[in-house]
């Protein structure tokens, strides 16, 4: 069986921030993932290394990975102010 790498190890692998890989496990737009128990991620390096081939492109108009990031709301959501 392959190794498995812990989300630190995946991004470093891969040269991404832990965070990144965190947002794209949120948003379904990352590396395919095992969740091993409640809590425990872990990624096989070959999944990563299809990951990142499968989003080759040749121009920076053919990139669209960070679609499902512009639908999400900007910032914090805000409390409702109360009427006066």
């Amino acid at each position: 069986m392959e190794s498995l790498l812990t989300t630190e190890q995946a991004a470093k692998f891969m040269g991404l921030a832990v965070t990144t890989l965190e947002k794209y496990r949120v948003f379904g737009s990352g590396p395919v993932f095992l969740k091993i128990g409640k809590r425990a991620v872990r990624y096989r390096a070959d999944d990563l290394t299809q990951w990142a081939e499968s989003n080759a492109a040749k121009s920076t108009s053919d990139y669209e990975t960070y679609r499902d990031f512009s639908k999400r709301p900007k910032g914090r959501p805000r409390k409702p102010r109360a009427e006066v």
